[in-house]
């Protein structure tokens, strides 16, 4: 695994997805060990809490972002994030930064309509 991750620059797994990568350590301590090789944005949208936080790791060290968690049938939501981040980072904006605007970026992407279709825009 860590030969893999050290040819990528950034990860972006959903609690579910880093917990089947190692399924032997909590979701934060496989991030905070994947971290050793590349960044990882780790998507907390399948979390039982009230809150949707997101967590990027770089080298160990974490920043969170914190939101309100936001109801919605929509799929393909980590797409779209990861897809802004790399936009992002293309016009180069740094991860962190990257990271938060992405976040916000899929927050109106998932409420911009109550259908299953979203509309991208930035606000």
């Amino acid at each position: 695994m860590a030969e893999l991750a050290e040819k990528v620059y950034l990860i972006t797994p959903n609690l579910k997805e880093i917990k089947q990568l190692f399924p032997k350590l909590t979701e934060e301590e496989a991030a905070i060990q994947l971290s050793k090789h590349c960044a990882v944005f780790l998507k907390g949208g399948h979390s039982l809490a009230n809150t949707s936080n997101d967590i990027l790791f770089i080298k160990g060290e974490k920043v969170i972002f914190e939101s309100e968690r936001l109801h919605s049938d929509k799929h393909g939501t980590g797409c779209v994030l990861s897809s802004s981040i790399t936009a992002l980072l293309a016009k180069g904006v740094s991860l962190e930064e990257a990271c938060k605007k992405a976040k916000e970026y899929t927050a109106n992407f998932l409420t911009s309509t109550s259908t299953l279709l979203g509309y991208h825009y930035y606000a």
